[in-house]
């Protein structure tokens, strides 16, 4: 799993991260892209999966009111709302 936001230095860190890993002959196959909206950033989904030349597996959405109310109750989030 390679995790990365939505900001410049995440997306170049997450493109970088993927060459590195070509280059060490890990296949393509076995990584999985992993997009957090928890802090906003400039860039849009598409022209990250673009710049990153990969699609997400998964994307965490931002929902401050559920990692409140988790963080206020000692409950886990649970995935409500994922979209993937």
């Amino acid at each position: 799993m390679l995790l990365t936001d939505l900001s410049v230095p995440g997306v170049r860190a997450a493109r970088r991260t993927l060459e590195v890993l070509e280059r060490l002959a890990v296949p393509p196959d076995r990584v999985e892209l992993l997009v957090t909206d928890a802090v906003p950033g400039p860039i849009k989904l598409e022209e990250a999966a673009r710049a990153i030349g990969k699609q997400p597996f998964l994307i965490i959405p931002r929902d401050p009111v559920a990692a409140a109310s988790a963080m206020n109750t000692g409950a886990p989030l649970n995935g409500a709302g994922v979209r993937v």
